[in-house]
This record gives structure tokens, C-alpha cells and sequence, in this order.
């Protein structure tokens, strides 16, 4: 199925409502996904300066559910780190695939739901800004040492 197809029939399926939450998750997968991979891939689409603000929002207890925007700075996980504010901005962004779009609408239903947990959001939070950080430092690395013994390298 292609990208187009998929965001017309999640966007089908999300306008009939939370009564329709049971055919969404059957579309979706979300029985066979893993939610720490989907948060993972999820999180791929953001730079690093802006998962640091949703763990800063995270720790305040600024994330919230059910919505993408609330009133005092208050907002979804997607909100903080890509600026969704409708199911029609989830399903508009420019992923590369079917995959990354359902993995994000995966994590933002168990989001929604409850059960994707605080706790857990914020462990692949800051796994993923850890992991970021060692490869920044190991490229900063690798560009210095090139620079040292080749002027021509950089």
C-alpha cells in the first residue's frame, strides 16, 4: 500500500471516532509492535534539540493526553518535538514510508491510552539523546584527527 493510501484510510478510520479504536489498532498492528521501537522511530524524525524539550516537558509533566495542544504550554509527545496539532498534521508529515507513519500513530494512540508510560517515554528519550551525543562526539573525532594529519581532508 502506498504512503497516500495509508494516511487516506487512517484518516477514514480516525473520523469515526474513539468507537472505532479497536478497527485503528487492528490496521495499525498494534499487537504485534513494539512500543519502545515505534517511540524509536518516532523520535528519528527530530532533531536532538528538540527531544531534549520534550524530556524537559516530559520531567514537568507538560505532555499530555488525549489531545495534541492544551492550555499552559501544555501539548502531546508529538506536539513538543514535530509541532503536530491535528490527526491531519500526523498523517501529512513527510515520512519516508507506511512503516514510520504507522509506528507514530502507534505511539501516539498508546500515548493517548496509557499505555505508553511516562517512565518509558522518557528511558527512549534519553537513550536516543545519549546515543545521538556518542555518535556527535565519535564524528567530531573522526573530522579532528582528519584535519590533524591532513589538510586536505577537510
Amino acid at each position: 500500500m502506498s504512503l497516500e493510501e495509508r494516511r487516506r484510510q487512517l484518516k477514514t478510520e480516525f473520523s469515526k471516532g474513539i468507537e472505532n479504536r479497536a478497527r485503528i489498532d487492528a490496521l495499525l498492528h498494534t499487537e504485534n509492535a513494539s512500543l519502545e521501537d515505534d517511540l524509536r522511530a518516532m523520535l528519528a524524525l527530530s532533531d536532538t534539540d528538540a527531544l531534549r524539550l520534550l524530556d524537559a516537558k516530559l520531567r514537568r509533566g507538560d505532555v499530555i493526553r488525549q489531545a495534541y495542544r492544551g492550555p499552559h504550554g501544555t501539548g502531546c509527545l508529538t506536539y513538543f518535538f514535530l509541532g503536530f496539532e491535528s490527526n491531519d498534521d500526523l498523517l501529512q508529515y513527510p515520512y519516508e514510508s507506511t512503516e514510520i507513519l504507522d509506528s507514530t500513530c502507534r505511539c501516539v494512540r498508546a500515548w493517548d491510552y496509557g499505555d505508553l508510560s511516562v517512565p518509558t517515554a522518557l528511558h527512549v528519550v534519553r537513550e536516543t539523546i545519549r546515543e545521538r551525543n556518542r555518535l556527535n562526539t565519535r564524528e567530531d573525532k573522526v573530522r579532528q584527527n582528519c584535519l590533524l594529519e591532513s589538510p586536505a581532508c577537510g
